[in-house]
């Protein structure tokens, strides 16, 4: 068995391959062990997943969301104490309230002096533009979520790992800006983070993710996905979004996950 990535042999790897990566919530799309190897398994989580989820948006979203760490425990998101000498304090929310994590000495000998009363915690809406670890994580995402599709298809596990139409996607999320400096996506609201739905029995439902392909007029594949209510869209052949832009328009606005 070959690695969809490296293209190593992966026949003593032993790990499952989430999708999306379990800190975002993903429990249920994984693939089997050998698919992505140990090395770019470990690669992936180290250089793309804690660099991202690092980042103030995915801390405050899985805060305000109550998306577990790996390890079952709360993530904080950054609160800022409103004095010339303050700073950044952690802020936890738990079932009994919001915990402020202050074991910075400074920060608790002011609010032991009463200087600090005020906490401000920024609401942060979607990531930052242009963001590379963002745009390498939706390749990782795109390209297994293609490998998950066609998974039980015989010889369309090879057919993809050997395609070079995918090298450069392959080799930007695998080795980063290297010839590609960056691979450009859409990002665009959906819906707020946290909202129900109803289905067809009427119960109320969350969606943390959701997603699809697309293939245009011209033959580009386009892979969206929905994460906590923001669609992001990818180009699998080349790392240009304009005529994604213009396929929305066409659309109406409307998102292909809903075609």
């Amino acid at each position: 068995m070959q690695c969809i990535f490296c293209k190593r042999n992966s026949d003593n790897s032993t790990s499952v391959e989430h999708i999306i990566p379990e800190s975002l919530g993903n429990k249920d799309h994984i693939l089997p062990k050998g698919i992505v190897c140990d090395q770019c398994n470990s690669y992936f989580a180290i250089k793309i997943e804690n660099e991202l989820l690092s980042q103030e948006y995915f801390r405050f979203i899985r805060s305000t969301q109550n998306v577990l760490s790996k390890k079952r425990k709360t993530i904080p998101s950054t609160g800022l104490t409103i004095h010339p000498e303050g700073g950044k304090v952690d802020v936890y929310r738990e079932a009994s309230g919001i915990l402020i994590d202050i074991s910075n000495p400074k920060i608790a000998d002011l609010i032991a002096k009463g200087k600090v009363n005020t906490l401000y915690i920024p609401n942060h809406i979607e990531p930052v533009s242009k963001n590379i670890p963002l745009s390498r994580l939706l390749g990782k995402i795109a390209i297994e979520a293609l490998i998950q599709k066609t998974l039980h298809v015989g010889g369309w596990v090879a057919e993809i790992i050997n395609k070079a139409e995918l090298e450069p996607l392959r080799s930007y999320v695998r080795y980063g800006p290297t010839k590609i400096k960056f691979w450009c996506y859409s990002q665009r609201i959906l819906y707020p983070p946290g909202s129900l739905f109803n289905s067809e029995n009427d119960d109320a439902y969350e969606i943390l993710h959701e997603y699809t392909f697309h293939y245009s007029d011209a033959n580009e594949l386009f892979f969206i996905i929905a994460i906590f209510g923001i669609e992001y869209a990818i180009n699998l052949a080349n790392p240009e979004i304009d005529t994604y832009q213009i396929l929305i328009e066409n659309n109406n606005g409307k998102s292909f996950l809903y075609s």
